[in-house]
């Protein structure tokens, strides 16, 4: 298949899902983690289709930065091919799903990134104060990443080192 048709292909079922969503409809969906490819983005396996999913409300560290990795690695361990359960809030610009990631026994995959200190709450695009509590307690308690004299959020380490997509 072409690049320009696996594009429209991807866009189409994005799209769908976007008004599906905006109309109420489809707004939770499950499925097998088939890949994490970073801290707060995965693949899960759902109806037949691979959906690349952004984890809502929380930003991990990008791969190069300090505990990128080790965000992907506990990512990885709480959900590599296993079912979760995807609350969907939105498509994002790179026809992501974006979506809270609870796991069979309902824990939020984005809080345990945060009560582990490997991401931030997502201030920018989130105003669920419980998050912005556990990123609190995480730094307090100097845990993961808030070890680290002054962390570089991953929003201004992207803007530093762009990647052309």
């Amino acid at each position: 298949m072409s690049a320009p048709r696996r594009a429209t292909r991807g866009l189409g079922a994005a799209l769908l899902l976007l008004l599906a969503v905006a109309a109420g409809a489809a707004r939770t969906l499950e499925g097998v983690v088939v890949a994490v490819n970073d801290g707060d983005t995965l693949v899960v396996r759902s109806g037949g289709r691979n959906l690349r999913v952004r984890l809502a409300e929380v930003d991990a560290p990008e791969l190069h930065q300090p505990y990128g990795y080790q965000a992907r690695e506990l990512l990885s361990r709480l959900v590599l091919e296993r079912t979760v359960r995807l609350e969907v809030v939105t498509v994002d610009q790179y026809d992501r799903l974006v979506a809270h990631v609870r796991m069979e026994d309902g824990r939020d995959v984005g809080e345990e990134l945060l009560r582990a200190g490997l991401a931030w709450w997502y201030r920018q695009y989130s105003r669920n104060r419980q998050l912005q509590q556990l990123e609190r307690q995480a730094r307090e308690q100097r845990r993961g990443l808030w070890a680290e004299q002054d962390p570089v959020p991953p929003w201004l380490y992207r803007r530093m080192h762009p990647i052309v997509r």
